[in-house]
C-alpha cells in the first residue's frame, strides 16, 4: 500500500516545466550463474530542477521454476546537476518475493539525466552491508524518446535489461 501512495504521489511531479521525466518499458534477465531466467521490466523517473532524481522500478522474471519480482524505489540528490553530469547520494527502497521485510539502503554514483544525448548512471547500492553495482546507458532515438540498456550485480545475482522509453 505504501509503495502505491508512494507512486501516486510522483505522478504529479512530471507537469512542471523544469522537469524531466522518463518511461521505459522493455525485456530483462536475471542470472545467478546456474539459471537465467527471463522477464519484463518498467520504470518510472522523473529529475526535479535538475538536481533530485526519483525512480520507481519493477523486475517480474519467471519460467517453469521460478517466479521472481523485485521493485525498487529511488530518491538521489545530485552535488550538481543532472543535466551535465554529477556525482550524487541517494536512498533505494526494495521489495522482492525473496526478501520477508523490505529492504533499505544508500547509493552513492555519477549521473547524467537529462533526456538530450548519451544519458548514463553508474552506481553502488549498499543494502544490508551487501554492496551491488550497476550501470546503464541511455541513447536518444529521435526528440523524445530513447533506447536504455541496464547492468547490475549484487550477491551473486545479475540482472540485464534493454528497454525503449520516452522522454517529457
Amino acid at each position: 500500500m505504501k509503495k502505491t501512495i508512494f507512486a501516486l504521489c510522483l505522478l504529479p511531479l512530471t507537469a512542471f516545466a523544469d522537469n524531466v521525466s522518463f518511461i521505459d518499458i522493455g525485456f530483462g534477465e536475471m542470472g545467478t550463474g546456474f539459471e537465467t531466467i527471463s522477464g519484463y521490466s518498467i520504470a518510472l523517473e522523473t529529475v526535479i530542477d535538475s538536481s533530485v532524481a526519483l525512480g520507481i522500478s519493477h523486475l517480474e522474471s519467471s519460467d517453469d521454476d521460478w517466479d521472481i519480482g523485485i521493485s525498487q524505489i529511488d530518491i538521489n540528490y545530485a552535488l550538481d546537476s543532472f543535466n551535465d553530469g554529477s556525482f550524487y547520494v541517494g536512498a533505494s527502497f526494495i521489495d522482492s518475493d525473496e526478501f520477508e521485510d523490505n529492504q533499505d539502503g544508500f547509493s552513492i554514483g555519477y549521473a547524467k539525466k537529462s533526456g538530450e544525448g548519451l544519458d548514463y548512471d553508474i552506481a553502488a547500492v549498499v543494502v544490508n552491508g551487501v554492496v551491488g553495482y550497476g550501470i546503464s546507458l541511455r541513447s536518444q532515438i529521435g526528440e523524445n524518446a530513447g533506447l536504455r540498456y541496464g547492468l547490475s550485480e549484487s550477491n551473486g545475482i545479475s540482472v540485464v535489461s534493454l528497454s525503449l522509453g520516452v522522454n517529457f
